[in-house]
């Protein structure tokens, strides 16, 4: 609210004789169309609109709805700027224990950003005795960011339950290995968004009835064997989230016992995993994962195990949650230099609607192009990933440009041969990149005419040459 839009005259005359609660409704709609929660100013709503006249600060001071929505943010972590931060955030932590005191029982609606910047060790005391108010007052939370660098002391060892209104919750924080926070979030109905990295540990046995995006991460300070999430961890929240859509995970931990049982996931269609560099998630843990999940509605599919070398997650197992699953899986996205071709072909076979395939990581994918080259028009059996549109390649030791290229010219001018009688060839493929790869032969010159004819086609390839 600008200082040229404030009454005067016949119109403060009118504003005088609004009864407080229409005055307190039009105050918050000034700080709604705001846009961003941002830190008290002196120059925006709420702290301007309380400063115009002794009548509207008291409507202010008593609309607990003014002050229950804030940011706290190292300015650094947004953009380069040279200001004080540590005066700045010095001066915003007492204000925003006010704001706090001031919004009572409102649902608070708060932002905390704090990355690891050397002066903030000297402010690391008083973030954290704003943090422990906030979370005193967890009952209220409704939209919650806390991105917190620095390790946390004891006070997060905490249980974080009962809050009836949270609607979405995102904690980032670097806690110690004996600082575990207790989640549980089946006392939240309106949970629709989470975001957890760190020391955390999910308690609770109903389900979670809202819960619709879902991003795991382990703690990045502290690692450890046992680090959250877990595959277990994974599976429990899959377990309790009927109405799950998207599911994002890294897993670096392994837990001692397994326990899966049979789910099917109706509305889950994006599932992300990624199996960390600890070498404690073994083969059956993850076979016995895709075993036990059922995903009918599932059309991305992302899996990597890049720092596994020796391990690649395509088994029976995952090729019989594809089958067993029928989805529509229109995203393939796979990291995993274990991989071997003819697994990599046996899972593409199931993927009759992929449009988007992304690999990284493998020595060669010679055999895999040679199959993905139409054979005939469109629609035939014999062929794989007909309605592909994207190929986007990466990190391959060994590639076959010329394989590529047979590839690529047969999916956007159409197959050399095709049965005769059959219908005009329908291109599907729209852009191919291949990125960072050690090429075995020539770049073909045919390369460049695909782009003369309209193919969105980046060619990065050691030792960079680029198309």
């Amino acid at each position: 609210m600008s200082s040229h839009a404030f009454p005067s005259g016949a119109a403060n005359l009118l504003f005088n004789k609004l009864c407080p609660e229409i005055l307190g409704e039009i105050f918050q709609a000034c700080i709604a169309t705001s846009g961003e929660r941002s830190g008290p100013s002196l120059s925006s709503a709420p702290i301007n609109i309380s400063q115009v006249c002794r009548r509207w600060r008291q409507v202010a001071l008593s609309t607990p709805r003014l002050w229950s929505s804030f940011s706290l943010l190292h300015r650094r972590y947004i953009e380069n700027d040279s200001s004080d931060d540590y005066h700045c955030i010095k001066r915003t932590i007492p204000v925003i224990k006010n704001w706090i005191e001031r919004s009572s029982c409102a649902p608070l609606d708060f932002d905390i950003y704090m990355r690891l910047h050397e002066f903030m060790k000297d402010l690391a005391e008083d973030i954290e005795s704003l943090l422990e108010i906030l979370i005193d007052q967890r009952d209220r939370w409704r939209s919650v960011t806390i991105i917190y660098d620095f390790p946390l002391s004891r006070w997060f060892d905490v249980s974080f339950s009962d809050m009836y209104m949270l609607r979405h919750l995102q904690l980032e924080c670097c806690s110690t290995p004996d600082c575990v926070a207790r989640l549980d979030l089946t006392r939240s109905p309106k949970l629709e968004t989470l975001f957890l990295q760190g020391n955390f540990k999910m308690i609770g046995s109903g389900n979670i009835p809202s819960l619709a995006n879902v991003h795991l991460a382990p703690n990045t300070g502290v690692p450890s064997l046992s680090a959250f999430p877990t595959l277990q961890d994974c599976f429990d929240i899959l377990r309790r989230a009927p109405s799950l859509q998207i599911f994002d995970a890294s897993c670096e931990g392994s837990s001692d016992e397994d326990f899966f049982e049979h789910i099917q996931m109706n509305n889950l269609h994006g599932f992300h995993l990624r199996l960390g560099s600890t070498h404690v998630v073994s083969k059956n843990q993850l076979s016995s994962f895709f075993e036990h999940l059922t995903v009918p509605s599932l059309k991305s599919l992302h899996v990597s195990c890049h720092s596994l070398i020796d391990y690649s997650p395509i088994n029976a197992n995952l090729l019989g949650l594809i089958t067993r699953s029928q989805a529509p899986i229109s995203t393939l996205i796979l990291d995993t230099p274990a991989v071997r071709e003819e697994q990599l072909i046996s899972l593409l076979r199931l993927l009759p609607g992929l449009k988007t395939l992304q690999l990284g990581g493998m020595r060669t994918l010679d055999k895999v192009f040679s199959n993905l080259t139409l054979a005939a028009a469109n629609e035939i059996e014999d062929d794989i990933c007909p309605q592909l549109e994207r190929i986007h390649i990466k990190d391959i030791d060994n590639m076959s440009l010329s394989g590529l290229s047979d590839c690529v010219v047969s999916r956007w001018r159409g197959p050399t041969k095709s049965k005769e009688g059959h219908g005009v060839f329908k291109r599907s493929l729209r852009e191919v990149a291949i990125l960072n790869c050690t090429p075995s032969d020539e770049t073909p010159g045919i390369f460049r005419d695909l782009k003369v004819e309209g193919l969105i086609l980046e060619l990065r390839l050691k030792p960079y040459v680029y198309v």
